[in-house]
């Protein structure tokens, strides 16, 4: 066992990882780093595979087990449940922030057609895609020839949806 799976074990380091994210030859990658020394990267796709195999192990666990093992290229971690959590929600984070990263484009010419149309709500919180989209409604010769009438409307981000937990 290593080092930094007997820590996690113990429950002596709440953040015995660091993830995230960066562009690569092109292409938007996940890195996850642990404690030991171990870096992994990764696609996005790859990254989210991982989260939901990890997702689906905690939700496997037999009662009175505390540990979940979390098999990547050449290292095995053993990591307590709160831990696998933590790197669950990490890689989902990181993947979809690279995925709307490598979907830019699309994302802008689509929160450009909801401008045109008068939605105060976009499709990204991105301050980059939500300047391109604006651009784009703007001066889209193609779009302002199909949607003439455009009220101003100024657009706020992508939606989010909070859980405030169940009423009792």
């Amino acid at each position: 066992m290593s080092t930094l799976a007997q820590l996690v074990v113990e429950g002596r380091t709440p953040n015995g990882f660091d993830c995230g994210r960066r562009k690569h030859e092109g292409r938007w990658i996940v890195a996850l780093a642990f404690e030991a020394g171990r870096a992994f990267a990764f696609s996005w796709q790859r990254a989210d595979e991982y989260a939901r195999r990890l997702r689906h192990a905690v939700a496997e666990l037999e009662d009175g087990e505390t540990t979940v093992r979390f098999d990547l290229p050449g290292a095995t971690y053993l990591l307590t449940i709160a831990g696998a959590v933590d790197v669950h929600r990490a890689l989902i984070a990181k993947a979809r922030e690279c995925e709307e990263q490598e979907a830019a484009e699309s994302i802008a010419y689509d929160a450009a057609i909801l401008a045109r149309a008068g939605a105060s709500f976009g499709l990204s919180s991105d301050p980059a895609i939500q300047e391109e989209a604006a651009k784009i409604a703007q001066w889209d010769s193609r779009l302002r020839r199909v949607m003439r009438a455009s009220p101003r409307a100024r657009v706020l981000g992508a939606p989010t949806i909070i859980n405030h937990g169940a009423k009792p």
